[in-house]
């Protein structure tokens, strides 16, 4: 007699049985060949035949490996009612058998939008030519976050441009940022930053966290140009 094989999985028909091996495993199946009782040849995954597949028992809870549930399935459809919210699904499973049921339209993250003040200095920034790198910056500061409750990046502050169809203008050469300004006149940011906070100079800025906007022509005025031009004698004769 040849070698036998036990079928150890317990929901097997022939479970418990010692059948003849006909065929080795192959790598491609993973299946042994035995003979049946009747005397038919048969395949048995490997798996079937370990000492693992004896402890098997039932569960009071069905689950089934999203893969597997959909390897089984030739199509799948799904309409949306729009009065009710509900999804309808229909699936077609192979052997022409087909299953419908419905559920709630999923609301996390679905039907949000981002806020028309987001909105609206997403369009200011981006008119006045500011990267869409530095505008997710300042959203970030300002505490706000996307539709989707995300916090804001390059790539979603572009996708929130393109779809509401906000262009990107350019930066007006006449207006210098904080760092700008500094290295035009030749000082520091502190320098620009006190002559601001005393009211020396204007500054103007789309919303707080954004980019100070200087005018060029507000630094050749009185008294700036004088303060600027002491502060440089002195720092040249240091």
């Amino acid at each position: 007699m040849g070698a036998e094989v036990r079928i150890t999985y317990p929901f097997h028909p022939h479970s418990g049985r010692e059948l003849v091996l006909i065929g080795g495993a192959r790598r491609d199946s993973g299946c042994v060949t035995v003979r049946d009782p009747a005397g038919r040849a048969l395949k048995v995954p490997l798996w079937m035949t370990t000492d693992e597949a004896a402890q098997a028992s039932l569960s009071g809870r069905a689950e089934i490996a999203v893969g597997a549930l959909l390897s089984a399935a030739v199509q799948i459809l799904v309409d949306l009612d729009e009065p009710t919210q509900r999804l309808q699904f229909v699936v077609h499973w192979a052997g022409g058998c087909h299953t419908a049921f419905e559920m709630n339209k999923p609301r996390s993250g679905v039907g949000r939008k981002t806020s028309m003040e987001d909105v609206e200095l997403i369009g200011r920034m981006a008119e006045r030519g500011y990267g869409d790198d530095e505008i997710a910056r300042v959203l970030n500061k300002l505490g706000r976050r996307t539709g989707k409750d995300n916090r804001w990046n390059q790539h979603r502050v572009a996708t929130c441009r393109r779809s509401r169809g906000l262009k990107r203008g350019t930066r007006d050469p006449d207006v210098l940022t904080h760092a700008e300004a500094a290295k035009h006149c030749g000082v520091s940011n502190t320098t620009i930053r006190r002559l601001v906070e005393h009211g020396v100079l204007k500054m103007e800025q789309i919303a707080p966290w954004a980019p100070w906007e200087i005018r060029r022509a507000d630094l050749e005025t009185e008294p700036v140009r004088g303060i600027l031009e002491r502060l440089n004698r002195q720092r040249a004769r240091g």
